[in-house]
């Protein structure tokens, strides 16, 4: 039998960590302690450390990007051994996008303040199953529930949902209302990919309110939707837009 050492009641807490994503500290020490040896490092004589439960307080967690940095403060996370498998259930109270000045890392040229983020997550031998990772700030709010093939680069597959404001998702003032929509979910862990189409909300029209101009309601507006987080240098495409206001209308490819 192999010998193994059972951690328990593992507390991590204040703490400061400078990335999250796959290539991190924090990451490679979850998934050390939580992925089964591979079958040519399982040997007779070699000791086995195997985490049972984990929690995480009052964390600051810093991904740093090329030009931009997200910030996720107050993080906390539960993390339960299930069989051969682990449950987390990871919450951030204020999440932020950071962009920096052109030539700086440090001064902040534009912050989006995204808000909560709570999820189920599933760690299995091949696969992590993340179950609704909800994230949002008053009104705005998008839900992702995806499968990561950890058996193969880490690629993923799922179904995103989102009911935002412009400002949320760092729109120009000018631009009011709401939109909604759904996406297909691809790419990797550490840059997906999101495939979709929005709409406007009937209840919350989109309008553009250019200064000193009469603001223009649009009755409906569509499009489809390409978001590649571009390992934090996010690419964002509309295509196929179609909008329509009394006597005007709305087209781009």
């Amino acid at each position: 039998a192999d010998k193994r050492v059972y951690l328990e009641n593992l507390t991590l807490s204040h703490g400061t960590a400078d990335g999250v994503g796959p290539d991190s500290v924090l990451f490679r020490f979850i998934d050390q302690l939580t992925t089964p040896l591979p079958p040519e490092q399982q040997t007779a004589d070699r000791w086995r450390a195997i985490l049972n439960t984990l929690k995480i307080e009052e964390t600051l967690l810093r991904e740093p990007f090329t030009g931009s940095e997200i910030l996720a403060l107050n993080t906390s996370m539960g993390l339960v051994r299930d069989g051969e498998k682990y449950l987390l259930k990871p919450h951030i109270g204020d999440l932020r996008y950071r962009s920096f000045a052109k030539g700086s890392s440090s001064t902040v040229d534009k912050e989006l303040l995204l808000g909560e983020v709570s999820a189920g997550v599933t760690i299995e031998d091949t696969r992590t199953l993340f179950d609704s990772l909800d994230v949002g700030r008053n009104a705005s709010k998008a839900s992702l529930n995806m499968a990561v093939d950890t058996d193969h680069d880490d690629q993923c597959s799922g179904q995103a949902s989102f009911d935002l404001s412009p400002d949320y998702i760092g729109l120009p003032s000018w631009l009011l209302g709401a939109v909604q929509g759904s996406a297909d979910v691809g790419g990797t862990l550490g840059s997906p990919i999101f495939n979709g189409a929005l709409q406007s909300k009937p209840a919350a029209p989109l309008t553009l309110a250019f200064p000193h101009a009469n603001p223009l309601a649009l009755d409906s507006f569509s499009a489809n939707l390409m978001i590649d987080i571009n390992h934090g240098d996010p690419v964002i495409q509309l295509s196929n837009i179609l909008g329509s206001a009394p006597s005007s209308s709305l087209r781009g490819t």
